[in-house]
């Protein structure tokens, strides 16, 4: 394993992430692909909806470098934005989840 400092990691910029949306139950397909609309119109990316066999008590959008906190924030706001418009309001929690490995600019959307 070979670990890179922060600051030689590439920087992304806004509008470059790769989000994975994860959802636990497929009635929840709707409200996320709604989700994966406004990601992607925002220059982002969303290769998949996921269905997972675990539920989170609150909408989470997990990010995994520090220095994406802010991104994280607004990219949570977006979507907070989109779920009221779909007549879902909700809060998304922005978590720093520290993961080595994984390539700049990739979060994970869960949805409750």
């Amino acid at each position: 394993i070979i670990a890179t400092s922060s600051s030689s990691a590439r920087r992304v910029k806004e509008g470059e992430y790769r989000v994975l949306i994860q959802i636990s139950d497929e009635t929840d397909r709707a409200l996320a692909q709604s989700i994966e609309a406004a990601l992607r119109e925002g220059g982002n990316t969303t290769p998949s909806i996921d269905l997972v066999p675990v539920r989170v008590e609150k909408a989470e959008l997990r990010y995994f470098r520090e220095d994406q906190a802010a991104d994280a924030q607004k990219l949570a706001d977006q979507i907070e934005q989109t779920l009221a418009s779909a007549g879902a309001p909700g809060e998304v929690t922005p978590s720093f989840v520290g993961r080595a490995g994984l390539p700049p600019g990739v979060m994970e959307l869960w949805l409750p």
